[in-house]
């Protein structure tokens, strides 16, 4: 898979560390078997990116160079394939590149620096590139090299569950560029070769490792959907959903093809209303909603980032917008029933929740958030960063 997602294609590394052990324990259990000398297992979940963005490059890997140009090559609407990507990170449009091809296949002829194909990002957008938006800042076609903040920061990339489906077209794997908002950034990866952590594992003596270029996420779409996945292995679900078309009602509406949304390169046939919202499409919309397609999943399954009913949730948002509270068993409930101690960390979570006192937390006594990195919309005590 050679595409960048934001959200939405995900790799898990899985480290086992057998450093300190629980509860005081000696650092390698005392069982026969390999499996009961382990003490902890930790899982690192990275997001955003597909395995090829980042490490398609590395030997001996299913990467870039074992996918066949027909898995590559991004075809347009109709099914023809592009000349060229069309681009709208700031940084990689013409200008200020050059220009190196013309495309017409779509009826509306557009220039680019990129042809047909993937490209290294870090060739144009490098780590130390000043592209980066402030805190809190939203930049929807990137911040122009110099008027941003240093780490090479591109673009935002669609990470949802209707578009992915249509963007992998059965396998195909050539409608990334079509379906997405971000159009031709899709097919960028980075040369993580020149990392650290390359060195590292490349230097005399280095540890053993493995690298999982045989993951796949465990849902269409984003973080919301995949976090689910892994902590419950379950769609949350939305009994009895409003489904009356007003605005309360958060089912999705897609077209024929699926799609809930227009792109740059993506248009929904004439007089279609469409709305990408969190709910799957409803499997039997309200007068005047277009009908869901045939084969196309319906219902009213929480699919794309919604707020939760208890906070920490967006300020202000109506509890009729709120999914309720899920009652599927987590792995947390599973590791407690079977007496395995286990933890999960997420930084920030104390001043979010407004959980004052508690571990991270630095907002003081009130009445106000006093952390200057709070969200000027956060009402005290629940005050996430901007970065939250």
């Amino acid at each position: 898979m050679v595409r960048r997602l934001r959200i939405l294609s995900l790799l898990t590394l899985l480290a086992l560390a057998l450093g300190s052990a629980m509860g005081g324990a000696p650092a390698y259990g005392s069982g026969r078997d390999r499996l009961s000398r382990v003490n902890h297992i930790v899982v690192i979940y990275q997001e955003n990116h597909s395995f090829d963005n980042l490490y398609g490059r590395w030997e001996g890997v299913n990467g870039l160079r074992n996918a066949p140009r027909s898995r590559t090559v991004q075809v347009n609407q109709a099914g023809v394939p592009y000349r060229c990507l069309l681009q709208n990170d700031v940084n990689l449009t013409s200008p200020p590149l050059s220009v190196r091809c013309t495309d017409t296949t779509t009826g509306t002829a557009f220039s680019s620096h990129f042809r047909n194909r993937p490209f290294t990002i870090d060739r144009y957008i490098p780590p130390e590139a000043t592209t980066c938006p402030p805190p809190g800042v939203f930049a929807p076609n990137g911040i122009l090299n110099g008027q941003g903040l240093p780490g090479g920061c591109t673009r935002d990339l669609v990470h949802r569950f209707y578009q992915e489906q249509y963007q992998l077209n059965d396998g195909r794997q050539n409608r990334y560029v079509t379906g997405s908002d971000a159009v031709g950034l899709t097919m960028g990866v980075y040369d993580t070769r020149d990392l650290p952590i390359y060195e590292y594992l490349h230097r005399p003596g280095h540890p053993r490792y493995a690298i999982a270029d045989n993951f796949f996420q465990a849902a269409f779409g984003g973080s919301f959907l995949n976090h689910q996945w892994l902590i419950a292995a379950s769609n949350p679900v939305w009994p009895d959903a409003v489904n009356d078309g007003s605005a309360n009602d958060l089912h999705s509406v897609v077209d024929a093809n699926g799609m809930p949304v227009n792109y740059p390169l993506y248009v929904s046939p004439a007089g279609t209303a469409v709305k990408d919202a969190a709910l799957t499409a409803s499997c039997d919309p309200p007068a005047g909603v277009l009908p869901t397609p045939p084969g196309v999943l319906c219902g009213d399954w929480a699919v794309n980032t919604i707020q939760p009913f208890y906070q920490p949730y967006a300020p202000g948002t109506a509890v009729e917008r709120r999914l309720p509270p899920q009652t599927a068993p987590t792995i947390g409930d599973r590791l407690s029933g079977a007496g395995v101690d286990w933890a999960w960390y997420s930084g920030g979570w104390s001043n979010a929740n407004g959980d004052i006192g508690g571990p991270g937390w630095t907002n003081g006594t009130g009445p106000t958030c006093s952390d200057p990195n709070a969200l000027t919309t956060a009402v005290f005590p629940n005050c996430p960063d901007k970065l939250f």
